[in-house]
């Protein structure tokens, strides 16, 4: 883990992520999340989006509504 200072002089820890890899594209993948949790779609959306362009829908017919949008 790595700690950073915070306003307050603590330290917090953060997961150690090994040295910066560079982008392998200056595009990301667009990735689509379906799930009916939106406490799920909202965790995935933050863990994802620095690697990928995240879209969510909660249902089947959201999704394929996304999908005709980005035709």
């Amino acid at each position: 883990a790595v700690s950073y200072p915070c306003a307050t002089t603590q330290w917090i820890s953060a997961p150690y992520r090994g040295p910066e890899r560079p982008p392998v594209s200056r595009y990301k993948c667009s990735l689509l999340v379906v799930d009916d949790e939106p406490s799920i779609l909202d965790t995935l959306r933050i863990f994802l989006s620095p690697e990928f362009e995240v879209l969510t829908a909660d249902s089947a017919e959201a999704a394929r509504q996304l999908f005709r949008q980005r035709e």
